[in-house]
């Protein structure tokens, strides 16, 4: 037995998705709004018995590790390996021994896991690093939640870093690799970390795979943040700060707040906003809103007034438009942000009820004008920009309602800005693509020219959800007409005979046919048990009678060939016995 196998024993599909989405009873099987793209109608299903999962709407489906390397963005032994965590699973140390025990990804983790544990320690160490955060109003409660720390300076600390990775078989190898230490041109080891206050970064599983670190004292005239470095297991563009410890806040209120920083961040969450994530020092992309998207209906966010906040708002109008979620802006009053609200004890609860659609911000603040404040030129282009925006909305009847309120705020008439509208160009915006990589297409990868009858797929779903073993006789005339793409995997199961209690119907799968198995599977589910497998055969055996005769014609020339008078005989004996089934006596 395997990681893999061993871990679905163990684990309910069921208990695992209901961590990600709702689900409702539906028949035998469960159903609910698909985590993985955005949906108005409930696609989703999951089959408990059969524990697997599929989509109807995105195609997606698969077994518990599947759903987890899909909603985690991870490797399947990482998905395994975080079931196991997650539900306090012991695997045995035969299993354990068919992973290789120490992986690049897992010495990047264990290098800035390490280095969170220290920079903790010497933040209880530095009063200067404890008055600052203090100052910042952030509590005990939220620097332990988030792991704050301090990278204190100096090679003695660099000495101490190396001794606590020492203890977990590091090197100061590790450390370099993993960006988290420098090598200077007098060969000394140095970090741009030193003097910072730090703040682990976390991935959706919980596990570290950054770090952010703040200047803070008044004399340091470094940039204020510095954040690691982008690398095969980092990436600043799809990870957001603070989105393990929101997770569970986010499903279940189905909202999300973005901010800019870590402090921001945990000022929100610490105010009663625990659903709040904010960006690692860049601009909001695609990804970041494709990964939040599939937990929220409503994305909340903070931006200032000025033009690089309006340009920034925009951009995020575009992303969210493009998986039809709608954004609001928190607009905070003049002078302040996040952390100095919280500090001030201001009602959060005040500025999301006053918040605006992050479209009616934006025409807002690129129509209004105060006195000339806005050239002629500059209202134009304005327009132009809302007109741009608007064309890229699909749904004609939304189209329509914002072009209403553009001309309301614009001071410019429907008509007038219905005209400029036409006469843009037709572009379909560049939408976030959901399907996975490996989607199962409607029919096979391997060969699009074969085609699979409905039959064939009520027989085949059939004989896999049922775990059925085959006769001789039905194996052999199956054998001679069934589907060439799909009777490979029947073979697997019938080989399996000994072990089908510990075999899981994906186990059976490669990795290209195991969605469009899975889709079978779970269309066989929503159908409900139709016919039994004998009376679906003899169907079957019915409409390829032709294929099954030649089949049986060659194998016969075969075996006299070779003098295989036994095999002949069980040929000619089943032959017979089948044609008995179909037509009677009378046709022997």
């Amino acid at each position: 037995m395997n990681i893999f196998s061993a871990i679905k024993t163990k684990v309910s599909i069921l208990d695992v998705v209901q961590e990600y989405t709702s689900l409702k009873k539906a028949g035998n099987y469960w159903k609910g709004q698909c985590p993985f793209h955005h949906e108005r109608t409930a696609s989703f299903t999951v089959s408990p018995h059969k524990e697997i999962f599929y989509c109807f709407g995105c195609h997606s489906g698969g077994d518990v590790v599947t759903f987890i390397t899909k909603a985690e963005n991870c490797s399947p032994v990482e998905a395994a390996k975080h079931l196991a965590e997650r539900h306090g699973i012991e695997l045995p140390q035969e299993v354990l021994s068919t992973v290789t025990s120490k992986h690049e990804k897992e010495v990047y983790t264990l290098a800035h896991e390490t280095v969170a544990q220290w920079c903790a320690e010497q933040f209880k160490k530095s009063r200067l690093a404890q008055e600052y955060i203090k100052k910042r109003g952030i509590t005990p409660e939220s620097i332990q939640r988030f792991s704050i720390g301090y990278f204190p300076g100096g090679q003695q600390s660099i000495k101490q870093l190396l001794k606590a990775g020492t203890d977990k078989n590091l090197l100061a190898q590790d450390f370099i690799q993993a960006n988290i230490l420098r090598v200077s041109e007098r060969e000394t080891l140095y970090s741009p970390y030193e003097e910072r206050i730090t703040f682990p970064i976390q991935d959706a599983l919980g596990r570290a795979c950054g770090l952010g670190g703040r200047v803070f004292a008044p004399e340091d005239t470094r940039a204020k943040y510095y954040n690691s470095q982008d690398h095969p297991y980092f990436s600043k563009g799809t990870i957001l700060y603070g989105f393990y410890q929101a997770k569970k806040s986010i499903q279940e209120a189905a909202t999300a707040y973005l901010v800019e920083g870590y402090l921001d961040c945990i000022a929100f969450a610490q105010a009663g906003l625990p659903q709040t994530v904010a960006t690692l020092g860049t601009a909001c992309t695609a990804e970041h809103i494709k990964n939040l998207s599939r937990h929220v209906q409503k994305l909340y966010t903070v931006y200032d007034g000025d033009a690089a906040g309006q340009k920034a708002a925009l951009r995020l109008t575009q992303l969210c438009w493009d998986v039809d979620l709608e954004p609001f802006v928190i607009q905070l009053p003049e002078g302040e942000d996040p952390c100095s609200l919280v500090a001030q004890g201001a009602s959060l609860d005040t500025l999301t009820h006053a918040a605006v659609t992050i479209f009616e911000y934006f025409i807002q603040k690129t129509a209004k004008q105060k006195n000339g404040d806005m050239s002629l030129q500059e209202r134009m282009a304005g327009i132009k920009a809302i007109i741009e925006l608007i064309v890229q909305v699909q749904d004609p009847i939304k189209q329509d309602f914002l072009l209403q309120k553009a001309a309301v705020a614009c001071a410019v008439s429907y008509e007038t800005l219905k005209k400029s509208l036409l006469g843009q160009p037709t572009k379909k915006p560049a939408r976030i693509d959901f399907q996975p990589v490996s989607q199962a297409p409607q029919e096979p990868q391997q060969n699009t020219q074969i085609e699979i009858s409905d039959l064939e797929k009520k027989i085949f779903s059939g004989i896999l959800s049922r775990k059925y073993i085959l006769t001789p006789e039905e194996h052999a005339f199956l054998k001679l007409a069934f589907s060439p793409y799909l009777f490979p995997i029947i073979e697997r199961l019938q080989a399996s005979a000994d072990q089908l209690n510990a075999v899981s119907i994906t186990d059976l799968c490669t990795e290209n046919e195991r969605e469009f198995v899975v889709s079978l599977l779970m269309e066989d589910e929503v159908q409900g048990q139709g016919p039994a497998l004998e009376e679906l055969f003899l169907q079957f055996y019915q409409k390829q009678w032709k294929m099954i005769v030649n089949g049986v014609k060659i194998k016969i020339a075969q075996a006299q060939k070779l003098n295989h008078n036994q095999e002949l005989e069980t040929i000619i004996t089943q032959f017979q016995s089948l044609k008995q089934k179909l037509f009677g006596k009378d046709l022997i």
